[in-house]
């Protein structure tokens, strides 16, 4: 895979990509075990201090002569609520689509079946499809290409080797043959996968292909790319939290980040680029926030809700700027299906355990964003091929190769055309 890569990259010699490569990958390494240390440094404080309170409660509550059992077991039951195996249970029956999706004629639609899903193998399951007809089944994915405007809805099944269901879902697919505006300014907003510059890079060529004019807002381009119309705000390790509170993280500037309102603020940032508008934002995060959640408890009361929270504050804050601002909010890639590329992270996160928080994180955006106005789930999650198309070694346990940013941004592109 890594040599296939090296293949397809257009502007690096070998020997290039191999060390720009393992650059990236070390200071990726680096960035997760300066992450982890702090962690554990804040857990084991705060472990310490919490028996410090309770070793000084029952010493107050023995001097009164009272019985101290219930009041201490009321605080651990509020500090660490169990997650019910019921809600769990009922999430892993559902599927990782948005009620409504949105295609564009002419541009493929591709859904890989075990990214629909919360399983991470392909074995003792089959899937079945009904789209009236449309398009094509395979062992591991549906494909269309849409030819006209029309609505096609998409139902989804899986079974296990027993034949029980274990599955399904569905989502009506609503095509446009023309979009709205004869032109469209995008800013694209993410982490690593945004950062590599391949996903936009693929935006513009289909744009061009099209004859439609597409420009790119953002301070950051890909040199290897060589094209300084491919342009976004994507930072290796970024989180939503990082946007909102943090003004510089490592060597990266955070240009959303005000630093008389110390937070993040997107008027601040168009003033600062001279830029006097934006017709949609996409927001490409959620790697990084729910990554290294352990446990189904962990992820539900702490993970995901303080990157819903976080998200939430970016969104608004755009809509202040300008209400009419059509934001797509892509659902959290997975990763690979490969555990040989999670070896890198020791026993810290499995293949399993991140396919797992990546798949409940997607459930709580689409139900989260259902309540919100002028904002689009875009399900960017099911275009990647997991199995065939991640990078190699390493980098490849989260991060596409070439091919899969460019599937991810095909279906993208469908999307966004169609909204606007």
């Amino acid at each position: 895979m890594e040599n296939n890569n090296q293949q397809q990259h257009r502007h690096l010699s070998r020997s290039e990509y191999r060390e720009y490569e393992k650059k990236r990958h070390a200071e990726r390494r680096k960035r997760w075990r300066r992450k982890r240390a702090i962690n554990y440094l804040i857990n084991g404080s705060l472990i310490a201090a919490a028996v410090g309170l309770v070793f000084l409660f029952d010493f107050l509550v023995s001097l009164q002569d009272s019985t101290p059992a219930e009041t201490p077991t009321k605080v651990v039951e509020q500090q660490t609520p169990d997650t019910s195996e019921e809600d769990m249970a009922q999430a892993s029956f559902m599927v990782a689509l948005p009620e409504k999706s949105y295609a564009f004629a002419g541009e493929p639609i591709t859904y890989q079946f075990l990214n629909l899903t919360g399983y991470n193998s392909l074995e003792n399951i089959r899937f079945e499809v009904n789209t009236g007809g449309k398009g094509k089944v395979y062992e591991d994915r549906w494909e269309y290409t849409p030819k006209k405007a029309e609505t096609v809805t998409f139902e989804f099944k899986a079974f296990n080797k027993n034949d029980k269901k274990i599955c399904e879902g569905k989502t009506v697919i609503e095509v446009k043959e023309k979009s709205e505006k004869k032109s469209l300014t995008l800013l694209v907003i993410g982490d690593s996968t945004i950062e590599a510059g391949y996903e936009t890079e693929k935006l513009l060529a289909l744009a061009k292909e099209d004859g439609y004019s597409l420009k790119l807002l953002g301070t950051q381009t890909a040199p290897y790319l060589k094209d300084s119309d491919n342009r976004y705000e994507g930072y290796g390790g970024w989180s939503a939290d990082h946007y909102i509170n943090k003004r510089v993280v490592g060597d990266s500037l955070n240009p959303f980040y005000n630093p008389t309102t110390r937070t993040f603020d997107f008027t601040y940032y168009m003033e600062n680029q001279w830029y006097t508008s934006v017709d949609c934002v996409c927001i490409q995060l959620g790697i990084n926030d729910v990554f290294s959640a352990t446990s189904d408890n962990e992820l539900m009361k702490n993970y995901i809700p303080l990157y819903l929270k976080q998200m939430d504050r970016i969104i608004e804050n755009i809509h202040q700027y300008d209400p009419n601002i059509k934001v797509v909010w892509n659902l959290v890639s997975p990763g690979s299906v490969n555990q040989e590329k999670f070896a890198i992270y020791s026993t810290m996160q499995t293949a399993e355990r991140y396919k797992r928080n990546s798949f409940l994180a997607n459930l709580e955006i689409i139900k989260h964003v259902a309540e919100l106005k002028n904002v689009y789930v875009a399900p960017t999650n099911a275009a990647l091929d997991t199995v065939k198309d991640m990078a190699g070694s390493g980098h490849g346990a989260v991060h596409p190769a070439i091919r899969g940013y460019q599937d991810i941004a095909t279906l993208l592109y469908g999307f966004i055309r169609a909204i606007n």
